[in-house]
């Protein structure tokens, strides 16, 4: 059908269908998505990925400097999920001295394109590699040629991290990535909670 206002049997037009269309396809998903969560609880996630799909996975990673390594995301998580942009908090990495081969895009992935942004605590002195705190985003081979935009808390707190992915057709979605620092019960000022108080 053409543009012409030409209108189909039940008197909707052809634009009006597609709408029609889509939005029944939505309440589709939602309704399987929720039902799959019911099936297998909090956290359940399907083995088999749609391609029209998007998987997004945040871990709290409790320190990716020299005591956690990368091999757990690359090998097993990851590629086992099929995640296609990865959310970081508690990276505990001072990105500013840290060398560029043990940079996370360098060491996550190697091989596969990416594009996101890491940031720490800039706002203290440089402790070395190990800075409390810290957030990153990262998206994941074909959907690093989407992100059009990145950026981070401009406190230089590290709080948050984001991306904005541009479909082309009109649809941007901006992903955040945030971490909010619970009270120590016995700090020494060198807490992510402390550093932001």
């Amino acid at each position: 059908l053409r543009r012409s206002g030409i209108q189909q049997k039940d008197g909707s037009s052809p634009e009006e269908t597609a709408r029609a269309a889509a939005a029944e396809r939505e309440i589709r998903e939602t309704r399987r998505a929720s039902e799959l969560l019911e099936d297998g609880g909090l956290g359940y996630i399907p083995s088999e990925k749609e391609t029209q799909h998007v998987r997004v996975a945040f871990e709290n990673v409790n320190s990716i400097g020299p005591w956690w390594k990368t091999d757990k995301l690359n090998k097993d998580i990851i590629p086992s999920l099929e995640v296609d942009v990865f959310m970081f908090n508690e990276l505990q990495r001072d990105w500013r001295v840290t060398p560029k081969e043990e940079h996370l895009t360098q060491t996550l992935l190697p091989g596969v394109a990416k594009r996101g942004v890491v940031a720490n605590n800039t706002t203290e002195r440089s402790l070395g590699r190990d800075q409390p705190g810290g957030t990153g985003i990262l998206a994941l081979g074909r959907l690093s040629d989407l992100v059009t935009e990145k950026g981070q808390d401009t406190t230089g707190l590290a709080r948050w991290v984001w991306i904005t992915i541009d479909s082309g057709q009109g649809i941007r979605t901006r992903l955040v990535a945030a971490y909010n620092p619970v009270r120590p019960n016995n700090g020494k000022g060198n807490t992510v909670f402390e550093q932001n108080q």
